[in-house]
């Protein structure tokens, strides 16, 4: 039944196996696939139509993003199929890096300091507000505590953790590695970063959507991305017992 689906010639798959399934793996995990993946990317791109058949028997749509820069990912369109989602504060920074790299211009760079990352969220949100961003189960009472330098170590390790999920996905490529010392890590680009772009728009920028206060741009930011509360809940509580 597969081989008539469509018209799924099953061959192409089946005479590249570990490459196909390694594509399928990366894919299902949330996973982009852009031209920095050379071997899977033109694999993709050759066979196209047979990739969009063989997902949508899956249920999923293969997702060809192209304006500008060029990537693969996955999206669903069976209520059947288990989505990947990111933590909150993945999403927030996907959605800072975006706009803070995009900015920029074609022009831009294409890389920034962690700390310098880190430093420019300090400055452009209330600290407190971070601290719910990157712990929301922190009690109101520890939010509200003056800022330290413990708190600020405990920020930056949250913060750490979520560059590393976006590292994961391929949002991002942190340099030299993913464990790397923060004070040597540099966070680079990766074409996949471009699915935040619209959602940066709206829930950043205060002036595109006409808000003057900070803390709707940020109660935005969630609501456009994919998010399991109830696992979120489970990892801050997790690390507010470590």
């Amino acid at each position: 039944m597969l081989e008539e689906y469509h018209g799924l010639d099953m061959q192409i798959f089946l005479d590249n196996d570990h490459l196909s399934r390694k594509i399928i793996h990366r894919l299902q995990s949330g996973q982009n696939i852009d031209p920095r993946l050379i071997t899977e990317y033109r694999f993709l791109e050759e066979f196209y139509d047979n990739w969009c058949s063989l997902f949508y028997f899956l249920g999923y749509r293969l997702e060809r993003f192209s304006r500008g820069e060029v990537f693969y990912y996955l999206s669903h369109h069976s209520s059947q199929v288990r989505v990947s989602s990111l933590r909150r504060g993945a999403s927030f920074l996907g959605l800072f890096l975006c706009s803070h790299f995009f900015s920029s211009g074609i022009e831009g760079k294409d890389e920034v300091q962690a700390l310098e990352l880190m430093s420019r969220l300090e400055n452009s949100f209330d600290f407190n507000q971070l601290i719910k961003v990157f712990n929301p189960q922190q009690s109101k009472a520890s939010r509200k505590k003056q800022h330290s330098t413990r708190q600020t170590e405990k920020l930056r390790g949250w913060i750490l953790t979520n560059l590393r999920e976006l590292h994961k996905f391929r949002f991002i490529e942190l340099s030299p590695s993913v464990n790397a010392q923060v004070e040597n890590l540099m966070i680079i680009r990766l074409p996949g970063l471009a699915r935040f772009w619209e959602p940066a728009k709206r829930s950043l920028d205060l002036e595109y959507d006409g808000r003057d206060d900070l803390a709707s741009a940020i109660n935005s930011i969630w609501s456009r991305i994919d998010w399991n509360e109830s696992q979120g809940e489970n990892e801050a509580q997790d690390e507010n017992e470590t």
